[in-house]
C-alpha cells in the first residue's frame, strides 16, 4: 500500500485518512512514510481507536478519531486507505463520490470496490490480499467494459 501511494506523487503535505484505522498499524506506517503529510485515522471502534490513539500520540502528524467515518467530511483528503469489508465496500464507493474531490487516490487492501476499475494493482506479500489504487471517481466498471448500453 505504501508504494502505490508513494508512485501516486502526493504532494509533500497530503491529507491521508484511514478509514477505519482499528489498531494504529496503517496510520504509524504512513506517518513514518511521508514525514510531512497530516495522517488522520479514524475508528468508530471504541477500544481499538483508544489503542490507536496510545500508538500514536508521539507522531506529531497522527491524529486518530473516533469517528464513523460516513458521517465525516473528507473534502481536504489528497488520499484514502482502507482495508475494510466486502459488505462495506459498495457503501463506501457511493460516500466516496459524495465526499472527496476529483482526483483523490484511495487504496484498498484486499478487498476492492467491484463497481469501479482500479488504475493500479499490485499483489500483497504472504497472506494479505491485493492491493488496488484509484484515482477518484474511479471508472465505473459497467462504463469500462461497454456494459452501459
Amino acid at each position: 500500500m505504501l508504494l502505490l501511494l508513494r508512485d501516486a506523487n502526493l504532494s509533500k503535505s497530503a491529507v491521508i485518512y484511514d478509514l477505519g484505522c482499528g489498531w494504529g498499524s496503517l496510520p504509524i506506517a504512513l506517518a513514518k512514510t511521508f514525514l510531512d503529510a497530516r495522517v488522520k485515522g479514524m475508528e468508530i471502534s471504541p477500544f481499538p481507536c483508544l489503542v490507536a490513539r496510545l500508538r500514536t500520540w508521539r507522531l506529531p502528524n497522527v491524529s486518530v478519531a473516533a469517528k464513523n467515518f460516513y458521517k465525516f467530511d473528507l473534502a481536504d483528503a489528497d488520499a484514502v486507505t482502507c482495508y475494510l469489508m466486502p459488505s462495506a465496500m459498495s457503501r463506501l464507493s457511493k460516500f466516496l463520490d459524495e465526499k472527496v474531490r476529483p482526483g483523490t487516490v484511495v487504496v484498498t487492501v484486499t478487498f476492492w470496490f467491484r463497481d469501479r476499475s482500479p488504475a493500479t494493482i499490485k499483489d500483497g506479500p504472504g497472506l494479505r490480499g491485493a492491493v488496488a489504487l484509484y484515482v477518484w471517481p474511479a471508472t465505473s466498471r459497467r462504463a469500462s467494459t461497454g456494459l452501459d448500453s
